[in-house]
């Protein structure tokens, strides 16, 4: 068993809590889904407060609150029987993905159960003529508010470059369990890590332009205006988290040590987590549906998740299960966009590992 000390307590924080945040994220995950479908199956109106309804949630919560005890308890044990660092942060690694990948196996089971309720009869999609959205409508707050996440970031760049000469030779590169790496002072491992966080604010910012390249329905502009202004909160926290990191090269292991440091850092992962949860029960939880379904056959949703329907024109649908947007698999635009996602993260990833 790890001797505690004051990083240890903070990664002892990060290694539950992060389990936590997932697990609270996939409990909230039906409420946030769009009211006209329950599990990513098209239902009548009120059938979520129907006795079927209600079984197949009770089954849910049941599934993943077991899920989230067995991951804790796991990794308790890890903890308590064993000092090795790296089979510590494995298991935390793997606790966080068995959660979510066991969480897709109950929201499957779920899912499978609300098939024979179906309201779902047409492979076409139906599609309504809905007015044009507008920026106004969908994006959240003033159009200099979306600035201010690249500021936050990109003045603490600009500061450390032009105090370059000042940075030691040795540079911190990564924050670890309870010490951190050092390497040799670069463009690369100076500058590095924060210009990843600058194209993921690009990309999470492109995100929200997706509501006018989609088929529109009733209340599109409310959940959509909705989805972005999660989208908006968390590119607030990558900014101030990235602002911080950024001058970690510069003032070295001191700038990250407990408890403000790591504080910090802890604070800023566990807000990624919570914040959709927050804002999404709040802001995206609604009640009765105005129409039946979304308009795109349940018979296409493979799995609940995976759009493909050769016969919809469309390149991006929302999501039926859950907050977000995903793409029609079928149109061959969407895997052109995949290859380009992939090029680039193999870019990011021999970028920040030389």
């Amino acid at each position: 068993m790890i001797e505690p000390s004051e990083w240890w307590f903070g990664s002892l924080l990060m290694y539950f809590l992060v389990p936590l945040g997932v697990g609270a994220l996939l409990a909230v995950m039906p409420w946030l889904s769009r009211p006209e479908t329950w599990f990513a199956v098209t239902v009548a109106p009120g059938f979520r407060q129907s006795e079927p309804g209600r079984r197949v949630l009770r089954d849910y919560m049941k599934g993943i609150a077991g899920i989230i005890l067995l991951v804790l308890v796991m990794q308790a044990l890890v903890l308590w029987l064993s000092d090795d660092r790296a089979l510590i942060g494995l298991a935390h690694v793997s606790g966080v993905l068995f959660l979510s990948l066991a969480g897709l196996v109950v929201f499957i089971y779920c899912r499978r159960q609300l098939l024979p309720y179906s309201q779902s009869q047409s492979r076409q999609r139906e599609v309504g003529l809905e007015p044009p959205l507008t920026a106004r409508q969908v994006i959240p707050g003033p159009l200099w508010l979306q600035a201010i996440p690249y500021l936050l970031l990109v003045l603490p760049m600009s500061w450390v470059a032009l105090h370059f000469a000042d940075v030691p030779d040795q540079v911190v590169v990564h924050v670890g369990m309870d010490s951190v790496a050092h390497g040799e002072k670069s463009i690369r491992t100076v500058f590095g890590g924060t210009a990843v966080l600058l194209v993921s604010l690009v990309l999470v910012h492109l995100v929200m332009l997706v509501p006018f390249f989609m088929r529109r329905l009733p209340n599109q502009a409310r959940r959509s205006r909705g989805i972005n202004l999660i989208l908006l909160q968390v590119m607030f926290i990558m900014g101030v988290l990235g602002g911080f990191l950024a001058f970690l090269p510069l003032h070295g292991e001191a700038w990250v040590n407990p408890p403000l440091g790591i504080g910090l850092i802890l604070g800023g992962t566990l807000l990624m987590l919570f914040v959709p949860v927050v804002t999404g029960w709040f802001v995206l939880r609604s009640g009765e549906p105005l129409v039946v379904g979304d308009r795109s056959p349940d018979e296409c949703w493979y799995l609940g998740m995976l759009y493909f329907n050769p016969e919809d024109p469309a390149l991006w649908v929302e999501k039926r299960f859950g907050v977000g947007y995903t793409v029609n698999f079928a149109r061959p635009t969407a895997w052109l966009g995949i290859g380009a996602l992939i090029v680039l993260a193999v870019g990011i990833l021999a970028l920040t590992t030389g």
